[in-house]
Parts: structure tokens; C-alpha cells; sequence
């Protein structure tokens, strides 16, 4: 896969002052991508079970101390109160 652009990064300024951590990912393919949004489509109601809580983005703190304490399988933050 070939790069997708080019980012202007000053080491101190944007990572070291803001104690910002960066971790590159790599997928496979986009295919591999479109093949799960696929699945997860025919298969909407069997997935929607793996979550197993809901938070509005003011409580993501609790959200990720739920995960945590391994009280969650799967955690969504929704917008709103």
C-alpha cells in the first residue's frame, strides 16, 4: 500500500510538550475492510450483543474504567447527555 500524503510534524511542539503517544497501524488490505463491514451488515443483530454498554461522551472516564475492571465486552460512546 502506498503512502497516503504527508503531515507536518514538530517533534517538541506537537508529541514531546503535549505527551502525546503515536502508534502506527496496518490493515491489510481495504478489501479485508469492506469483507467485515459486509459481515457485520448480514449479521447486524448477532453483533449488536457484543455491546454491552452505553455512555454518553461526558461519562467516557467511567467508560473506560468499566473496560477496566473488565465489567464490559464492548463499550460505545454516544453523543449527547
Amino acid at each position: 500500500m502506498a503512502a497516503v500524503g504527508e503531515l507536518a510534524l514538530q517533534p517538541f511542539e506537537d508529541l514531546v510538550r503535549k505527551n502525546v503517544r503515536v502508534q502506527g497501524v496496518w490493515v491489510s488490505s481495504l478489501r479485508h475492510t469492506l469483507q467485515a463491514i459486509s459481515l457485520v451488515r448480514q449479521n447486524l443483530p448477532a453483533f449488536s450483543r457484543l455491546i454491552t454498554h452505553r455512555f454518553p461522551l461526558g461519562e467516557a472516564t467511567q467508560a473506560l474504567a468499566t473496560v477496566e475492571h473488565r465489567e464490559a465486552m464492548k463499550v460505545v460512546l454516544t453523543p449527547g447527555a
